[in-house]
């Protein structure tokens, strides 16, 4: 059951909630950290959730030849899969992400000098 707007603002407000610290408090209750309140608790613990997760499916669930996931990212990131065509994905994923990461420093930049020169 999805948790209320109240409940979500509750638990966000609340340092002393015993979900902070907690894959929970992260996924369910959408706590960052960036908030101040569990000073990241949450991310870490769903970070640690995830590298389990993801060992338990490279395990349970190897890739074999002709899966759909063979080509994607989540091939490559949760299967373990390193074969050519998941590769290419993950690196065309990740050409995207620098990109991205560089228009927005770049950007940012701009905005921050045009602010300074409406303060000037």
């Amino acid at each position: 059951m999805p948790y209320s707007r109240n409940a979500i603002e509750k638990f966000l407000n609340d340092p002393t909630d015993y979900r902070h610290g907690t894959p929970q408090g992260y996924v369910n209750l959408r706590c960052r950290g960036y908030l101040g309140v569990c000073g990241g608790r949450c991310r870490e613990a769903y970070r640690i959730y995830m590298i389990a997760k993801r060992a338990e499916w490279r395990e349970t669930q190897p890739l074999v030849p002709g899966d759909p996931r063979h080509g994607t990212c989540v091939g490559y990131k949760n299967h373990g899969c390193r074969c050519d065509t998941c590769r290419a994905a993950w690196n065309a994923r990740s050409k995207g992400e620098k990109a991205r990461k560089k228009h927005n420093k770049i950007r940012l930049a701009q905005l921050e000098a045009e602010i300074e020169a409406t303060q000037a």
